[in-house]
C-alpha cells in the first residue's frame, strides 16, 4: 500500500529509501506513456491546470488560479541551468558538505572536543533534509547532521557511506551536538556552519552556491568523468555523448531507447 500511495503524487517520507529514486522513473515513465497515448488519439482536458476542479484545485492547497501568460519564456533547464550531482547525497546537503570541507581545510579539529555545531539555514531551506537524528546511513542522504558528523571523522562521502545500515554510536553522539537554527534571508537557499570548540573558539563557514549548481558548475572534463565511472566506460561515455549531441526531437521515442539500450547494455 505505501508503494502504491507514492505512485500517486511522490511521498517526500520516502527520502533515503529505495522509492526515492523510483519517483524518478515513474514520472519519466508517465511522460513516455502519455505521448505515446496521445499519439494513439486519446484526448484529455487541456485545461487540467487552471479548472476549479482540475489540478490545482486537488493539489494547490485552495488556489485555483494560475497565471499562464509567462509560461515557457524561460525554462529552467535553461535559465539557471541545471544542476549536476557529483556525490551520492540530496543537493540540500550540498550546501553542508561544502561548508563544511572549507572549514577542515583552514582548521584541524578534534571532534572529542566540540561543544556544540549550530547549522544555519533560511527558513525552510532544510526542507528536504527530513532526518534530524537517522538510523541507517542511506537515511543519512537527507540529513545534514550525518554528513557533519561523517566529515569531523574524515569520513569519505562516497556510497559506502550510504548503505541500509544502523549508524554507529560514535557518529550519534556526534549528531546530538548539531543544532538547526534558522534566519531570514532573500536567499532560498544558504548553509552556514559555526563549530564551538571547549576552549571557546568558533569557527566558521558558510556556502551559497556549492559545486554543481548553475552558479558553480563542473568543468566539462568533470561530468564527463561522473559519466564513465556511472557507467564503467569511457569508450561507452563517448558514444552516449556523441548520441546527445546528434539528438533530433522529431526521432520516435522508441528508435532513442533502442539507441540507448545498445550502448547501456
Amino acid at each position: 500500500m505505501a508503494i502504491a500511495a507514492t505512485q500517486s503524487a511522490g511521498l517526500r517520507l520516502h527520502f533515503g529509501s529505495d522509492i526515492k529514486p523510483l519517483h524518478a522513473g515513474l514520472a519519466a515513465q508517465q511522460a513516455v506513456l502519455a505521448v505515446e497515448l496521445c499519439q494513439y488519439g486519446l484526448q484529455a482536458n487541456p485545461d487540467f491546470l487552471a479548472e476549479d476542479i482540475g489540478f490545482l484545485a486537488l493539489y494547490g492547497q485552495g488556489n485555483a488560479a494560475l497565471n499562464l501568460s509567462d509560461w515557457g519564456a524561460n525554462w529552467r533547464i535553461g535559465t539557471p541551468g541545471l544542476w549536476f550531482k557529483n556525490y551520492p547525497y540530496c543537493s540540500a546537503n550540498a550546501y553542508v558538505v561544502d561548508a563544511m570541507q572549507l572549514i577542515l581545510a583552514q582548521h584541524s579539529i578534534d571532534f572529542q572536543h566540540i561543544d556544540r555545531v549550530n547549522l544555519i539555514f533560511p527558513v525552510h531551506g532544510d526542507a528536504a533534509l527530513i532526518y534530524r537524528l537517522p538510523k541507517r546511513q542511506d537515511q543519512g542522504r537527507f540529513s545534514a547532521e550525518y554528513v557533519i558528523a561523517c566529515l569531523l571523522q574524515h569520513k569519505r562521502l562516497d556510497e559506502t557511506a550510504f548503505q541500509p545500515v544502523p549508524i554507529d554510536e560514535t557518529t550519534t553522539c556526534l549528531m546530538h551536538k548539531i543544532v538547526r537554527q534558522y534566519h531570514d534571508s532573500p536567499l532560498p537557499r544558504f548553509a552556514q556552519i559555526d563549530i564551538y570548540l571547549s576552549h571557546q573558539h568558533c569557527v566558521s563557514a558558510r556556502v551559497e552556491h556549492p559545486k554543481g549548481s548553475p552558479a558553480n558548475p563542473y568543468s566539462q572534463r568533470e561530468i564527463r568523468t561522473k559519466l564513465t565511472r556511472a557507467i564503467g566506460s569511457d569508450e561507452r561515455a563517448g558514444q552516449l555523448v556523441a548520441l546527445s549531441e546528434d539528438f533530433h526531437t522529431d526521432q520516435p521515442v522508441q528508435q532513442i531507447v533502442k539507441q540507448l539500450q545498445r550502448i547501456i547494455c
